[in-house]
């Protein structure tokens, strides 16, 4: 009811102050038909301008007064969309329930706390249609900032960080921080009034893997091995994937929590390895046989981004230009 019927029904409704009688003098019987006579005429403006943005929208000839175009509101342009995405998006939903996804965040693009929060907000609405996420974050850059700050030396050769005792001290903690930072935006919950409006009526309590309740779970599930010392060059703490528990994080997402990994690994003599979360993406999508490798990469990182787009599409051209192309990804079980 808008603000008019109902400023018209006040007022109809209102006693006089001039009344000594308890029944309502014909003048106020007037003003209460008056107001009923304009909202009546109201409900059936609108019920025509409904008809007619129907009978214009439709290529059907029917006529307007039929019962299935009364039911369609005249501001249904908007919720009309969003159904008909609904639905051209619901064939995936119900391919990919159940497939496993592998996201790597790169540390060029954990480094935002922003991105970062809004690429957590759309892996928790994959997990919650039934996609079972493994979610690799890096700490590339925030790695650099540390050891800079701590006076260490930033050293990369062939893309890969040699890892000193200060570059791992420093990895540690960036490490830890955006663990932390993800599993804390992945704690959140909706507000009390929609958990309290579309809450089970028999007050069981919260729902079993519903928003707020989603866990995200992390562990020793990186094995490594020190890369040693390639062409020269000793890369001391910095480590090779070689393994992933896999058996565990598939029953870590069996019971549907999300899978939170970072770039350190483990070895067999209890150390630390500092690894590129490149390769820990790329040996977990492996070693899970997961269905879709996702990675959220700056756009400099793009193959071919220093060949121009007409002479990778010419056929003349033997040699194509691969110059952009990161160093990492090595397919050791592909």
């Amino acid at each position: 009811m808008s603000t008019t019927r109902t400023v018209a029904l006040a007022r109809a409704y209102a006693p006089r102050t001039t009344a000594r009688h308890t029944t309502a003098p014909p003048s106020r019987n007037r003003r209460v038909r008056r107001a009923h006579r304009a909202i009546d005429q109201g409900r059936e403006a609108n019920f025509d301008t409904a008809n007619a943005d129907t009978s214009s929208s439709s290529p059907s000839p029917s006529s307007p007064s039929s019962p299935s175009q009364a039911t369609v509101s005249p501001n249904a342009s908007v919720p009309s969309a969003f159904v008909d995405f609904f639905r051209q998006a619901s064939p995936y939903i119900a391919l990919h329930r159940g497939a496993t996804f592998v996201v790597l965040i790169p540390g060029d693009v954990s480094k935002s706390r922003e991105t970062l929060e809004n690429i957590v907000r759309d892996v928790a609405l994959l997990h919650d249609l039934g996609v079972r996420i493994v979610l690799v974050v890096g700490a590339s850059d925030q790695v650099s900032e540390l050891t800079k700050i701590r006076g260490g030396e930033v050293t990369f050769v062939d893309d890969y960080r040699v890892t000193d005792d200060v570059a791992l001290q420093a990895a540690m903690e960036a490490n830890g921080r955006n663990q932390v930072f993800v599993q804390a935006l992945m704690s959140r919950a909706p507000t009390v009034n929609i958990t309290r409006r579309h809450r089970d009526g028999d007050g069981g309590g919260e729902r079993e893997g519903g928003p707020g309740n989603m866990v995200a779970t992390s562990g020793n599930y990186i094995f490594a091995k020190r890369m040693g010392t390639v062409r020269g060059t000793d890369f001391q703490l910095t480590g090779e994937v070689t393994r992933v528990d896999a058996d565990s994080i598939h029953r870590r997402l069996a019971q549907g929590d999300i899978v939170l990994l970072t770039s350190l690994g483990f070895n067999a003599a209890g150390e630390v390895l500092n690894c590129q979360c490149f390769d820990v993406a790329l040996a977990t999508a492996i070693d899970l046989k997961a269905d879709k490798l996702i990675v959220m990469t700056d756009p400099s990182h793009m193959p071919y981004n220093n060949g121009s787009s007409s002479s990778r599409s010419s056929s003349s051209s033997k040699k194509v230009e691969r110059t952009a192309v990161p160093r990492f990804l090595p397919l050791r079980a592909a």
